[in-house]
């Protein structure tokens, strides 16, 4: 979340700062302003998403719990749909020695008994 945070300070409060400047020289403008306002904030809350997101794959990918059962085989991409808007993730398909192939998302371990 940092790294979003950070790109947030550095770009996004410029563009917030530009939106707002933009409705003080037309203050007539108040859907420009709220729109522009918006689109940042949920710009803002897209990154969080898929940095936290990141974040959960990089700890299952090192995770010992994984490794001493678990192989990644390979990594696809996908868009997750949310109410803020889409985002191009990658995630994990793991496959188990001898076993077929499957599907991991953070926080689940196949064959723990958590989902």
């Amino acid at each position: 979340m940092n790294k979003s945070i950070q790109h947030f300070e550095e770009i996004g409060i410029n563009k917030l700062e530009k939106v707002v400047e933009n409705f003080l020289k037309d203050p007539r403008d108040m859907a420009g302003f709220v729109y522009g306002i918006q689109n940042e904030v949920i710009q803002l809350g897209l990154d969080i998403i898929k940095e936290t997101l990141e974040d959960c794959d990089q700890m299952l990918r090192d995770s010992a719990k994984r490794k001493s059962r678990w192989v990644i085989s390979r990594r696809d991409n996908k868009q997750l749909i949310t109410s803020l808007g889409g985002n191009k993730l990658s995630q994990d398909v793991v496959q188990e020695q001898g076993r077929r192939t499957q599907r991991i998302s953070p926080g689940y371990y196949p064959g723990d008994g958590s989902a």
